[in-house]
């Protein structure tokens, strides 16, 4: 019984595990894609779920003297980004402006706000109804 207990505290409350080469990779990838969408660091800020007075840590981030931090919500909100990126690239093959763009272009479906807009408003769940906005599109 005693250690049943202890592996449903594991399951709970493990973060993602990332080798310190991985992490490196992965705000490589995040900071990239960042630059290609244009986003200011405060718009960076918000999509990473990070306080907007905390440049200095996005700065960190494009230097390399930091990585991207292992907290679940973080994680999982660069999965989401990584997600989105991926079914743009799906959606529009040959059009990188549109790949590029789209992220800043008002949309009727979100209010014509943008899908950045709703990001930045809305967090964690303005990811999700983008990124399922986009699996829609791939369904048609």
């Amino acid at each position: 019984m005693h250690h049943a207990r202890r592996d449903i505290q594991v399951r709970l409350s493990k973060e993602p595990v990332l080798t310190e080469l991985e992490r490196a990779s992965q705000t490589k990838m995040i900071i990239r894609l960042f630059e290609l969408w244009a986003l200011t660091p405060t718009q960076q800020s918000l999509c990473l779920g990070l306080s907007i007075k905390t440049r200095t840590n996005i700065h960190k981030y494009q230097t390399g003297a930091a990585f991207l931090p292992l907290y679940r919500d973080i994680q999982d909100r660069i999965k989401l980004l990584l997600s989105i990126h991926k079914q743009l690239r799906r959606l529009f093959p040959r059009n990188e402006e549109i790949i590029y763009g789209w992220i800043n272009f008002p949309n009727r479906y979100f209010e014509n706000f943008s899908p950045l807009d709703v990001i930045c408003r809305d967090g964690l769940a303005g990811l999700i109804a983008v990124k399922e906005y986009l699996d829609r599109a791939l369904a048609i």
